[in-house]
């Protein structure tokens, strides 16, 4: 990780919009790599407002160089620039000067997509729900949980590094259908636990978790209707640790039953009690919670129809939308064929 020079990287277009960062594709001169440029939106540098967003690029940069090499799953920072004016290179007038953050690029699709490109027919949950929640297909090489199980893997890094890291949501993550890998795209919402000081005793590890269970964990049964598969889960807004994990529960105790509700709501009590105290004795739970899950799909008499409606889903990945990112609908799905 360095400072760089933008005219390195030929710009390619806009891909999107982040929390805080406009996001655009570009391809480094001197590789050939295809990589992201991230600098604070537009409207924030009109209105004065991206300072906030520049101190958390200079946060992010410190990061990186201090965690590069430890942290899995997580975009790599290939460099950044010197906080400067950006107006000619990005064609346009303002005067503000900003770091520019240039990652590498992730390979895959989001698990949800830009909320706008709803309005647009893009089903933008598709992959949240074929390939985290509900795998009624995997990948050979990947056991089934495997999105929330890499997730664990952060958590874990930043947790050695004496760091909690949020906002690990959908939106915020690639995962690539050829590997079954995934890539968290950005790691904007992290802090140092020690100099979180006392508030670090009522803010801990487990509000991390809990977070990755409102997006990563469904007590449903697969969908029976394609259209199912279209719509993000768990983005209702936040209601408070306590008030979230309490919806969680009372979501289990309606559509589960038997030993799979008994595993999962003991792991959202302990949660709630915060009695974890470390990612690893929540990964063991969470990894016999997908076993009984597993279990309990492949046995619904209704399987093989689920089966059929999971890949109408995954033909829904054929639209030439998602050809924006690094995904090629035909090689990269041929684990699921």
């Amino acid at each position: 990780m360095q400072t760089v020079e933008l005219d390195r990287f030929r710009l390619d277009g806009l891909l999107g919009l982040g929390a805080n960062y406009e996001v655009y594709a570009a391809t480094d001169r001197e590789t050939n790599q295809h990589v992201v440029l991230k600098r604070p939106w537009v409207q924030y540098l009109l209105g004065g407002q991206y300072r906030s967003v520049d101190q958390c690029s200079a946060r992010l940069i410190q990061l990186h160089a201090r965690l590069d090499t430890t942290l899995p799953h997580v975009g790599r920072l290939v460099g950044y620039t010197e906080r400067r004016r950006h107006d000619r290179y990005f064609g346009d007038a303002l005067q503000q000067e900003y770091h520019v953050l240039v990652e590498e690029r992730a390979r895959g699709i989001p698990l949800v997509a830009d909320i706008k490109e709803r309005f647009r027919g893009i089903p933008i949950g598709i992959a949240q729900n074929l390939f985290a929640l509900y795998p009624l297909v995997r990948h050979d090489s990947r056991d089934v949980g495997d999105v929330l199980l890499q997730l664990l893997d952060v958590e874990e890094a930043f947790t050695r590094a004496d760091c909690l890291v949020r906002d690990l949501r959908p939106q915020n993550v690639f995962f690539d259908p050829q590997d079954g890998g995934i890539t968290l795209i950005d790691i904007g919402d992290f802090a140092d636990t020690k100099a979180l000081g006392e508030r670090s005793q009522t803010v801990d590890v487990h509000d991390c978790l809990s977070e990755l269970c409102r997006f990563y964990l469904a007590p449903y049964s697969p969908p029976d209707d394609v259209q199912r598969y279209r719509e993000p889960f768990g983005m209702e807004p936040s209601r408070g640790f306590r008030r979230d994990v309490d919806r969680m529960i009372g979501m289990y105790q309606d559509q589960t039953a038997g030993v799979l509700q008994e595993v999962a709501l003991t792991i959202l009590q302990q949660l709630k009690s915060r009695q974890y105290g470390a990612v690893e004795s929540f990964r063991r739970d969470v990894q016999e919670y997908f076993r009984l899950v597993d279990a309990r799909n492949t046995s619904l008499p209704e399987f093989p129809g689920l089966l059929e409606v999971w890949r109408q889903g995954m033909a829904l990945l054929q639209h030439k939308y998602w050809q924006k990112f690094l995904f090629d609908p035909v090689s990269d799905l041929m684990p699921y064929a």
